[in-house]
């Protein structure tokens, strides 16, 4: 078993303009019970005062170290950037606009120790909460519903979503694995931490801390406002699962939902009314989609292949439109349920 106090972990920062909440965010990591070896920052090519103030903390706490890319490459090469630095057995990975609780590494450490699948146990992962720019949990509570069953071999489970966690932020890895299955994709502006979670799983068994952790910041500069970007990277990461046979019907389903969903925001007559006529509506969505310059013809080709052909965007609509009437149904059988019990 592992002596927890002489088990090494390393954090990996990945930095881009976080002059507002990056000492928020390393503070939080010295805050920790468990502390950890190293703390490395990678700052992806900054305009801001991210540097500056990386330095005057690393007059503080010589653990601290600060890297720097030539040109901004985006998390996942800044993240792998990190990930070569890396020398203690396990490493963390921190989005640099969340935070941790004090207790995060050691409780995943915990389980590293107590897991029924600690033989072949390669990530532990943690519930997360939302909280906005002032950091005050935002009135939903909860960002991420940590699934019970998503522990010990959870490949196919993964096929469905990125059911580990919402964030890199919650996960704690076992180096030896990453240096097994290979770092981050470089090539997926989205979804790289779902496409190695999937590539992990193959391989090795996943547990978690049912506890809330970790806090994932939501503002207004968050990446995933960016749908141009976001879009492109989805479809890159369908595209390459689709090609390794990771595909489901399922998530498929959901994908093509979330495009159609990020493009028009309708109510149910309104869906009603694209499902009877298919071609119109996706000539818009196409036009709208050329109009940004992160759009190309391999692009447009993956998009085509799979949500624009006519066949299936017919079914997605009829399925989104069926799927709205049935909550609407239940939610209508609910409210008279609960008039019936005041009764």
């Amino acid at each position: 078993m592992t002596n927890k106090k002489l088990t090494k972990v390393d954090v990996v920062i990945p930095a881009y303009n976080a002059e507002a909440f990056i000492e928020f965010a390393i503070n939080s990591v010295l805050s920790q019970t468990h502390l950890p070896n190293a703390i490395i920052i990678v700052d992806d090519c900054s305009s801001d005062n991210t540097s500056v103030i990386v330095k005057s903390l690393q007059l503080k706490n010589k653990n601290i170290k600060l890297l720097k890319t030539n040109s901004n490459g985006g998390a996942s090469v800044a993240r792998n950037l990190g990930l070569r630095q890396v020398t203690s057995e396990f490493v963390a990975m921190l989005d640099a606009d969340d935070v941790w609780a004090p207790k995060k590494l050691e409780a995943q450490i915990e389980i590293f120790n107590t897991s029924p699948f600690k033989e072949n146990l390669a990530l532990v992962y943690t519930n997360c909460a939302d909280i906005n720019a002032d950091s005050f949990l935002n009135d939903s509570s909860l960002a991420f519903q940590l699934d019970s069953s998503v522990s010990g071999n959870v490949f196919k489970k993964l096929q469905y979503g990125n059911l580990v966690s919402g964030s890199c932020s919650s996960a704690l890895v076992k180096m030896e694995c990453l240096y097994e299955v290979g770092f981050f994709d470089e090539s997926l502006e989205a979804c790289e931490d779902w496409d190695l979670w999937l590539r992990l799983s193959r391989s090795f068994s996943f547990d978690f801390v049912n506890e809330v952790l970790v806090y994932i910041r939501r503002h207004d500069k968050n990446s995933q406002w960016n749908l141009p970007r976001m879009i492109s990277g989805h479809l890159k990461f369908y595209s390459k699962i689709f090609t390794m046979g990771y595909l489901s019907f399922y998530r498929l389903m959901g994908f093509r939902s979330w495009i159609f969903r990020s493009f028009f925001h309708v109510n149910n007559f309104e869906l009603l009314r694209l499902a009877l006529n298919p071609y119109n509506t996706i000539k818009k969505i196409e036009l709208r989609l050329e109009e940004h310059d992160c759009w190309n013809f391999e692009l447009n080709h993956a998009f085509k292949k799979y949500f624009l052909s006519l066949n299936a965007f017919t079914i997605l609509i009829w399925y989104i439109t069926i799927l709205s009437l049935l909550g609407a149904v239940k939610f209508k059988l609910y409210k008279f349920l609960k008039i019936i019990h005041k009764l």
